[in-house]
Order: structure tokens, then C-alpha cells, then sequence
């Protein structure tokens, strides 16, 4: 069985600003992980607490970014799964630490620079390093967290319906 055959995942086209596309593999995010997902960072209930006291909670935001960050982590399984060129997901390496976590996920020298292609490298550590650290790394994260919600839901509905 392939990646890409099972039912709680799917391919999804990105086109970033360069116009270059890249295939990423995403699994589903059902409403009962997305709640576990929330529950970790204690979000519900400091978002309870904002909306009852009506004033910002200091942290929340931070909050929010790294439970995104958690979801685009889990819902990212790799980046061109049927490795089609022209497809590859690709990152300049920007800075030492970016090269550092690269080389350890890639297993050869990466150069600052250079760029490396992510296709099969896709790590917790460097997902968590390309969702936090990497310029559009957080956009990349809240698309990826958005698709798969809407995909869990679609499942979650599908079996809704078989019921």
C-alpha cells in the first residue's frame, strides 16, 4: 500500500509566491484530534477565560501559534510523496541552525546557502524548525492545519452518513 492510498489522507497542490508548485501529503485532522491538539496548549480554557473576564490573556497568542504548529507537525506526512520532478519541496538555507537540523534529518553536509530538497527529510524537528523559524514558515503551517481540519471533517461527515 502506498502513502497516498489510504482514506484519511491526501495530496494537496501548494503554489508559492514564485509560482512553483510542490505536492504535500496530509492526513486528516478530525474535530476529536483538533480538540486533543487544543487541550495540550490549555487553549479552551484561556480562551473561556478571555471571553468571561473580556480581556486579553497574556500568552494566548503564543499559544495558539505553537497548537498550529502541533497540528501542521501531525498532518504533514511528507512533501512530493510520488517524488515527481518538478514537484520537490525545496528550502534556502538560510542560517547555521537551519543547515544544522538538515544535515542531521538528510545525513550530509548542508552548507548555508545552499538549498535543500525536503522530500523524505520531513522530521518532527524540521517541520517544528520550518513552522516556527522559517520566513512564510507559520503561513505554511496554518495552510497545512487548514487543510487538514477541512479534510477530518469531510471524513467525519462521510461517516455521518454511513451511520
Amino acid at each position: 500500500m502506498l502513502l497516498t492510498d489510504a482514506v484519511d489522507r491526501k495530496v494537496f497542490k501548494l503554489v508559492n509566491v514564485k509560482n512553483e508548485e510542490t505536492a504535500l501529503l496530509i492526513q486528516a485532522i478530525t474535530p476529536a484530534k483538533w480538540r486533543e491538539l487544543m487541550a495540550e496548549e490549555g487553549i479552551e480554557k484561556l480562551v473561556r477565560k478571555e471571553q468571561l473576564t473580556k480581556k486579553p490573556i497574556e500568552g494566548l497568542a503564543r499559544r495558539w501559534q505553537r497548537a498550529y504548529v502541533k497540528a501542521a507537525s501531525f498532518a504533514l506526512i511528507d512533501s512530493n510523496p510520488d517524488r515527481k520532478e518538478g514537484l520537490e519541496s525545496q528550502l534556502p538555507v538560510l542560517d547555521e541552525k537551519t543547515a544544522e537540523i538538515l544535515a542531521k534529518a538528510i545525513g550530509a553536509e548542508v552548507k548555508v546557502g545552499s538549498v535543500v530538497t525536503l522530500d523524505g527529510h520531513w522530521t518532527d524537528e524540521v517541520k517544528g524548525h520550518v513552522f516556527r523559524e522559517v520566513p512564510g514558515g507559520p503561513g505554511l503551517a496554518d495552510w497545512i492545519t487548514k487543510q487538514a481540519k477541512t479534510l477530518g471533517l469531510e471524513i467525519a461527515e462521510d461517516e455521518e452518513g454511513k451511520d
